[in-house]
């Protein structure tokens, strides 16, 4: 039995910065027997669900986070990493799944 650390979205859950959800029958499926935790790090930050959407952006000379209409939200993006990170490190993760295209979850 494996340990998968997955995006929660991903499994139906309504965590998304609209309220919605990326449900996905073919993750559930893979991770089917095996032993799951689901994360969702923008809520481990303290985001509120719905919340703006977000994206990275260089400001003087450093990556940072921010909300569509200009709030930094790096220390929130950063906590919710932080505490997603620990928890794969804790549940000794053999996989981790994460959700492209989310400044949190993945990017490529």
């Amino acid at each position: 039995m494996s340990r998968y650390v997955v995006s929660k979205c991903l499994f139906g859950y309504n965590c998304k910065y609209n309220g919605g959800n990326n449900n996905n029958e073919k993750v559930k499926e893979f991770c089917e027997g095996n032993e799951v935790v689901l994360i969702c790090p923008e809520c481990f930050g303290g985001l509120p669900i719905p919340r703006e959407p977000s994206e990275i952006r260089m400001r003087d000379g450093e990556k940072r986070v921010f909300s569509l209409s200009g709030k930094d939200v790096t220390e929130e993006f950063r906590k919710g990493a932080e505490k997603s990170l620990d928890i794969a490190r804790e549940f000794n993760a053999d996989l981790c799944i994460l959700k492209e295209s989310s400044p949190s979850c993945g990017a490529n």
